[in-house]
């Protein structure tokens, strides 16, 4: 409940502290006289955002503080989860500095603006005559329905698996996405792969082709060379039989001495070695002959090479097994992608399943409440002065489920006795619509969460006795809650426990709002001002009288 309000440098407000009371709590005041802006220093600590041109004075800055007493047992939760103290009472706090910068407070400790929203969510319900026109949407009409049957553990759970279903939908999305844009890729990719693959590339080998190449090129002039060589060693003058006669010139005389010996020792050693010189040059000489097929394959291989190297802009073997390997590599990706398709697939189908089971039973659990609703629906209207009206739920199961479930809804009504119902938006007056928030709030009053709920002029488009009968229905309400109703109706104002009077002055040139809790004879005053305008009559105190009885 909320006890205190504090606002300070706020738009028209300078300064104001208002004490709440339980129950029943009438705010009225002249068109204009700010009582719009004293809402919006409460939506200020619920969690709405604000900027510096709030302040009335740029100067300083803005204050606005609500002191909460009896808060719901969830709002104890959440305060633990976010490690807050949790008291008997309970502190929102918004300062606005006058650079426009803005802070949140719960129990003097800063805290986020999300989280500031989140608790005030759960200690106030605002209602205003905007929002009726919500009462024509059917998400707005199926979260009654939820309210009502109390569905809040049914749509978590069911909430849990529609954001699973939902994240692996998106990520199906886009790996189809990615899996279209890489398959118009894949057959250009498959084939530059197989062009690779099929040139049988070995890292090294372009080196080794080339060099034998240029070899094969200076083949003729290698045998010559080597030709040359073997005349030099091998032919009957050359040095190898030259040398053979030298050894034989001082074999005879080798045993003469060890000197001898070893000269004749070392002109054989260098035979044999000039022996197998010759045998090497001419194996040299054999090896360097090429034949014109293989001269013609080296070719065919370095072009192949050198062609690939050109149209993928590198210039070695191994640099085109890099690129082979990043062909596999992203054909792999697309196997792969096509398997997690598959398996995202499969996944999502279970999620699904488990979907519709979860839908199935908020859907039971929304028609078993469509009779008691219906039915609580007809025995309101008729107190706000709707006698003959024919009021119905159309429950609408759906095919694909939202995150609402696999449900929506259309409130059917006729405010007559005859003709077809038709959906509100259609049929309704803008009085009928209010009297009908009205009534569907009442309704969900006693199964909310919140204890305080406020009321933005709900009785618009309403008078006479409609209006008693709005007055009535909303004292009855505030029986079990706290009920803060700004409204311009002297019937509903007659009806509260706690009536305050909203009003501009103005002090040296500056126009200011102030609110002030009116006492007996001045709610009197108040209320047959509200009923015969600014000339107060004997007649006018007597209506506003009996209005309060």
């Amino acid at each position: 409940m909320l006890k205190h309000l504090l606002v300070e440098n706020y738009v028209l407000i300078e300064h104001l502290s208002v004490e709440f009371s339980d129950g029943f709590n009438a705010i009225t005041g002249e068109t204009g006289a700010g009582k719009s802006i004293l809402l919006g220093a409460l939506n200020l600590i619920l969690g709405t955002r604000a900027d510096s041109q709030s302040l009335l004075d740029t100067s300083k800055k803005c204050v606005v503080e609500g002191l909460f007493i009896d808060a719901p047992k969830e709002v104890s939760r959440i305060l633990e989860e976010n490690s807050l103290d949790v008291d008997s009472e309970l502190i929102l706090r918004r300062e606005i500095a006058p650079g426009g910068k803005s802070r949140a407070f719960i129990n003097d400790t800063p805290v986020t603006l999300t989280l500031l929203k989140t608790v005030g969510d759960m200690l106030v319900d605002i209602h205003s005559q905007h929002n009726t026109l919500f009462l024509n949407e059917g998400l707005f009409q199926l979260l009654v329905i939820d309210h009502f049957a109390g569905n809040e553990p049914i749509k978590i759970d069911f909430a849990s698996s529609w954001n699973e279903y939902k994240a692996l939908r998106s990520q199906l999305e886009a790996l189809m996405l990615e899996e279209s844009a890489q398959i118009k890729e894949r057959d250009y990719i498959e084939f530059k792969y197989n062009e690779l693959v099929s040139a049988n590339i070995n890292e090294g080998e372009q080196e080794n082709w080339e060099h034998e190449l240029e070899l094969a090129n200076a083949a003729a002039d290698i045998a010559q060379r080597f030709s040359l060589v073997t005349d030099v060693l091998n032919s009957d003058d050359g040095v190898i039989t030259k040398l053979k006669s030298v050894y034989q010139t001082i074999r005879p005389i080798a045993g003469l001495s060890t000197e001898f010996e070893e000269l004749g020792s070392r002109i054989n050693s260098v035979v044999i070695e000039l022996q197998d010189l010759a045998s090497t040059v001419e194996h040299a000489q054999e090896a360097s002959s090429f034949e014109p097929d293989r001269i013609e394959l080296l070719r065919e291989k370095l072009d192949l090479l050198y062609r690939l190297e050109h149209k993928h802009h590198v210039s070695s073997d191994k640099d085109l097994i890099t690129i082979r390997n990043e062909f596999a590599a992203r054909l792999d990706g697309i196997e792969s992608l096509t398997q997690r398709i598959d398996e995202t697939s499969k996944q999502l189908e279970r999620v699904r399943e488990i979907l519709k089971i979860k839908g199935e039973k908020l859907t039971e659990s929304r028609k078993r409440a469509l009779i008691p609703f219906v039915a609580e629906m007809l025995g309101q209207l008729p107190k706000l002065g709707i006698p003959h009206a024919r009021f119905e739920v159309e429950l609408i199961e759906l095919d694909q489920p939202t995150s609402e479930g696999y449900n929506r809804v259309n409130f059917l009504f006729n405010a007559n006795t005859h003709g077809a119902l038709r959906p509100l938006a259609q049929v309704a007056s803008g009085g009928e619509l209010s009297r009908i928030m009205l009534a569907v709030k009442v309704m969900l009053s006693e199964r909310n969460l919140t204890d305080t709920h406020i009321f933005d002029e709900i009785d618009t488009g309403v008078s006479g006795e409609t209006a008693a009968m709005m007055g009535a229905m909303m004292a009855q309400m505030a029986s079990s809650t706290q009920l803060i109703t700004i409204t311009h109706l002297p019937q509903i104002a007659a009806k509260a426990k706690t009536h305050f009077r909203v009003f501009k002055r103005v002090e040296e040139g500056i126009t200011k709002t102030t609110m002030e809790c009116l006492k007996e004879q001045e709610r009197v005053n108040e209320i047959a001002s509200m009923l015969g305008g600014q000339h107060i009559t004997a007649a006018t105190l007597a209506a506003a009288k009996q209005l309060m009885d």
